[in-house]
């Protein structure tokens, strides 16, 4: 599984637009899911974190629609993180502006095990 030091180095490193590497990679695997599938709906918004059971934690939501989730975005990931050992573990559903829906989220959190 990648180390704290090496999510550090991804998470830590931008590119040229000011974005994580770590969330540009995540993207990359929701873009060529979409190229397969136009239907996937891709986060706009990913929260990476480690807790104190050493696992490794990412919230994946967007605004308005849940984001998309099938086994090819999750076996990407996977790939990312080194390892296969991925479970959904809790679900974002925060309603918002009752005409609108402005300021809602929808999605997903992952735990993400080492091998």
């Amino acid at each position: 599984m990648i180390t704290t030091k090496e999510l550090d180095l991804l998470d830590g490193s931008f590119n040229k637009d000011g974005e994580s590497l770590l969330n540009e990679r995540i993207l990359r695997v929701f873009e060529l899911a979409k190229a397969d599938d136009s239907d996937i709906l891709c986060p706009d918004s990913i929260d990476c974190q480690i807790r104190g059971d050493d696992n490794y934690y990412l919230e994946l939501t967007r605004e308005y629609e849940p984001v998309s989730c099938h086994l090819g975005i999750l076996l990407g990931i996977g790939e990312i993180f080194q390892t296969r050992k991925i479970d959904i573990c809790g679900y974002t559903d925060r309603e918002g502006c009752e005409t609108c829906g402005y300021g809602s989220r929808y999605g997903y959190t992952l735990k993400i095990m080492p091998e």
